[in-house]
């Protein structure tokens, strides 16, 4: 076993509290970069009643950064995200013609055909929108909530991460 003389003990510890410190960081980007990988191929393709998927956009958009405190998980790229997040309750929703228009960009998009010869694009845009006034958007209005279905795993990925990390460097300061 190593000894740590006493007149450069101080400098040992420091080094060894800023080591630490750059180990909690890396860990937590690490732990970020897991939530992603999460949300993207596991989270995502779960959620019920169906997945908010269509060309893959909402999906690809999840992205991990540091910051000054550890690491974030974050979708700015992606317009309707927070909408997806924390849904669109009945009462929110305004079916206007910028909303049938979209949907009916959508339903062309699928190439879906209608078991009623007589209805158009248009019609059925409408009556979706009609239904979604009812029901509200995304999960019937309450949302998917990926970041709180991801975090008990960031959290218990960052521990892991640390936990290496830390052992390492222990093992180094050691030598």
């Amino acid at each position: 076993m190593a000894r740590i003389s006493l007149n450069v003990a101080p400098q040992w510890l420091n080094r060894v509290k800023l080591n630490l410190h750059k180990a909690a960081m890396d860990a937590a980007y690490e732990a970020a970069m897991y939530g992603v990988q999460q949300i993207q191929a596991v989270i995502i393709p779960s959620l019920q009643p169906h997945p908010p998927v269509n060309r893959g956009l909402y999906k690809a958009s999840w992205k991990a950064m540091r910051t000054g405190n550890g690491a974030r998980i974050y979708n700015r790229q992606y317009p309707q995200a927070p909408l997806i997040e924390y849904g669109v309750p009945a009462e929110n929703v305004k079916p206007g013609m910028a909303m049938q228009i979209a949907i009916a960009e959508w339903l062309t998009m699928k190439g879906l055909t209608f078991r009623n010869p007589d209805d158009t694009v248009a019609r059925v845009a409408f009556l979706i929108s009609m239904k979604l006034k009812q029901t509200g958007i995304f999960n019937q209005g309450k949302g998917y909530h990926v970041l709180d279905r991801v975090m008990p795993r960031v959290y218990d990925m960052f521990g892991k991460a640390y936990q290496r990390r830390a052992q390492k460097m222990a093992k180094k300061a050691y030598l």
